[in-house]
């Protein structure tokens, strides 16, 4: 089991601090594909459909459904983050989305209400991950994951007024489901529980569904026994760079060949991965050793 060297869930309030309500239309300035960047890889291209196609099936399968999540949008932006305090290396976070709307009942109570749709992002270091997107974010962002919450990692902090017994019989209770994984922080009140949709935060493939975690959280939610309940954010590392992630209509998509902002980051090689798509659209996570290694 790794740990992707340069994002980080963490509670979504210090996240959402961060943020500025704007408009997230799929207006935003669409990317085609017509004219390749110079030096990128050609190869790594998918069919549009094919991409929506697999997107959809990810969440389906993730939400344990066998419906919903069409008439989605496509989208791609581009993320950096450096792995230390030089330019060199850097992680690449660069990724291709797929957003749909989510049906309401699918969504935790916490976040109900603001968070309307959920994405299926494909980084190109390969790996595939879920977000559920708030109704506002950055203007002109059309996939603002890095805004979203996680659907696999949740947190609840505990009334002082609590039972200590009952908090340990609850924490007990929970740590007996292998797909799940449960920690208890009974110093300070805190209970994190989380398990694996996709690869964002471990290599190893999704353990669970959403309803499963979810019906942990109702177990706690419904305990009474904690004051607060938050569905982790994403949090990257100082220093990155996240640009908005514009609408994609072309129907076959190279996504390595719609770079802009990390265009040169690319040629040069600082990246840590060679551009790929998780499967079943690509290899998964290709390593490279970055230039300055």
């Amino acid at each position: 089991m790794t740990t992707p060297p340069l994002l980080f869930a963490l509670s979504a309030s210090a996240l959402l601090a961060c943020s500025s309500p704007a408009d997230t239309s799929p207006d935003a300035a669409p990317i085609q594909t017509d004219a390749p960047a110079l030096g990128c890889s050609a190869e790594l291209q998918v069919e549009r459909t094919r991409f929506v196609t697999e997107s959809i099936s990810y969440l389906r399968s993730a939400f344990a459904t066998t419906d919903g999540f069409e008439g989605g949008a496509v989208g791609f932006g581009e993320a950096w983050v450096a792995l230390t305090d030089a330019t060199c290396p850097l992680a690449d976070w660069s990724a291709l989305s797929y957003v749909a709307p989510i049906d309401p009942s699918l969504v935790p109570d916490e976040m109900r209400g603001m968070y309307d749709r959920v994405a299926a992002v494909w980084s190109l270091n390969g790996r595939k991950f879920i977000a559920f997107i708030p109704n506002e974010g950055p203007a002109g962002d059309v996939a603002p994951w890095l805004y979203g919450r996680m659907p696999d990692n949740v947190n609840a902090i505990a009334s002082a007024k609590a039972d200590p017994r009952q908090l340990s019989a609850l924490v007990a209770q929970l740590q007996q489901d292998p797909a799940l994984t449960v920690t208890w922080l009974d110093a300070i009140g805190v209970l994190t529980v989380e398990t694996t949709l996709g690869t964002f935060a471990f290599d190893e493939p999704a353990a669970t569904t959403m309803p499963h975690i979810a019906d942990a959280a109702f177990q706690i939610r419904t305990s009474g026994l904690f004051d607060t309940i938050e569905w982790s954010g994403f949090v990257v590392r100082i220093p990155n760079e996240v640009f908005p992630a514009a609408r994609v209509n072309s129907d076959v998509i190279m996504p390595d060949c719609l770079r802009v902002h990390t265009r040169d980051m690319r040629t040069d090689g600082v990246f840590t991965t060679t551009p790929a798509l998780a499967a079943p659209l690509g290899a998964g996570i290709v390593p490279r050793t970055p230039s300055c290694q």
